[in-house]
């Protein structure tokens, strides 16, 4: 049990510095997108379907956030 709440952390932990590196450059986001999508699909298939979901509610957040650049300021600062 301890095992797979650590193992569910670290996976977590990955999934936050990919949602980092989806707003590492502003001017760039629209390239950023691929390199999300790829990486969700990366992780190891036990972990993908327990974590898949609240990565597509975050990628919901992220286009809701590329619509406005004034949102997208407030957010990243």
């Amino acid at each position: 049990m301890i095992i797979i709440i650590l193992f569910f952390l670290w996976e977590t932990h990955q999934f936050v510095k990919i949602y980092q590196s989806v707003f590492q450059f502003q001017h760039n986001v629209d390239q950023q997108f691929p390199i999300f999508i790829k990486r969700i699909f990366r992780s190891t298939p036990e972990v993908k379907y327990l974590i898949i979901d609240l990565k597509l509610w975050f990628l919901e957040d992220i286009l809701i956030i590329k619509r406005s650049k004034s949102t997208y300021r407030r957010f990243i600062y």
